[in-house]
């Protein structure tokens, strides 16, 4: 799709994109991460920061409540068995009430039987961290809790919350100059629906999936991997989009991709690549472009939404890319 110039090329040029992608791919994530690599400390408003530091109580709350309705059957301490009890009825956000439940849910963590269980359970732990990041506000509890704790880069960051319609940002850029407007779409299969209205007006569609999903399941759908399911949407999204749409692909997740490569050798023998999750990562990027119905061309990127470096990396090239595709396509390059 071509840029939207004016004649005397004066006016700074505004071109769309559009991020879509399943419900915790971390599209959200890699959008604010984007407004840090823009805007640094200024990035967020004093209210925004209040709503951020509102989620995480409740990514504490509910996290936890699951948790507990998850391991309580192999707790075997009466008094801290009451503690986890009352904890799971509560419905608050008031930290006062909150406060007194970190050393009861710190204790349950590291019993030996619960030890055992996490170890023995490692998707639901991922799935635990995926919906409400219980590790990290586990660890940032007494932070987070704490009277007057205002929301830091990384909370904005672990933040768990899901997005329903759309989303709005608007990034300004020298080189090349041009007004980057980024549309994040919510990822529910009930939100896919409005994902036509997003792509109506992009110059670029940009497509995030979880590396770390090859062994994840939904729990209505225990047939096929959350890996499986965002493949076949990359294929319905992407074979609908006009060949002169710019695709991109952004594998998200290597961190915790990395630490997963013994389990993913098991799950797909075809794989020869060893220990190398460089190589492994390629594996999955090849799975994802033989699904379209039509080679074309797409950009991919692997990275962690959680490290600046390697989302600003990313999001630079994508920004030329993209630039360069509509200069193409305008006759102007």
């Amino acid at each position: 799709m071509g840029l939207c110039m004016s004649p005397t090329a004066k006016e700074i040029p505004t071109i769309t994109i559009t991020i879509v992608g399943t419900a915790g791919s971390g599209k959200s994530t890699i959008v604010r991460q984007m407004k840090f690599v823009h805007e640094g400390d200024f990035a967020f408003t004093q209210m925004e920061l209040d709503n951020f530091r509102e989620i995480l109580i409740y990514n504490y709350l509910k996290g936890f409540q699951e948790f507990v309705k998850a391991v309580k059957s192999v707790v075997k301490d009466k008094d801290l068995l009451e503690e986890i009890k009352k904890f799971e009825k509560l419905h608050t956000d008031d930290i006062a009430v909150l406060r007194p439940t970190i050393e009861p849910m710190r204790a349950l963590f590291k019993i030996k039987d619960v030890v055992t269980w996490r170890k023995n359970n490692p998707i639901e732990m991922e799935r635990f961290d995926r919906e409400w990041n219980l590790q990290y506000v586990e660890k940032e509890a007494d932070r987070i809790l704490k009277e007057g704790c205002v929301a830091n880069e990384m909370d904005i960051l672990h933040v768990r919350q899901r997005t329903t319609g759309l989303s709005t940002n608007v990034f300004t850029t020298k080189k090349p100059r041009a007004n980057w407007k980024v549309i994040d779409m919510g990822g529910q299969s009930t939100e896919r629906r409005k994902w036509k209205f997003g792509f109506k007006e992009a110059n670029a569609v940009i497509f995030v999936a979880a590396l770390n999903e090859f062994d994840h399941y939904k729990e209505e759908d225990s047939y096929e991997t959350m890996m499986e399911k965002s493949i076949e949407l990359f294929k319905e999204v992407i074979d609908e989009q006009p060949k002169d749409k710019t695709i991109i692909l952004f594998l998200n997740k290597s961190d915790l991709f990395k630490l997963k490569m013994k389990k993913f050798k098991k799950r797909f023998p075809k794989y020869k690549g060893g220990d190398d999750s460089t190589k492994a990562m390629e594996f999955v990027t090849k799975m994802y472009l033989k699904s379209l119905k039509t080679a074309r061309s797409v950009r991919v990127h692997h990275i962690c939404a959680l490290d600046r470096k390697l989302i600003e990396t990313a999001w630079s090239a994508v920004t030329q890319n993209v630039w360069n595709a509509g200069l193409s396509s305008s006759g102007l390059a």
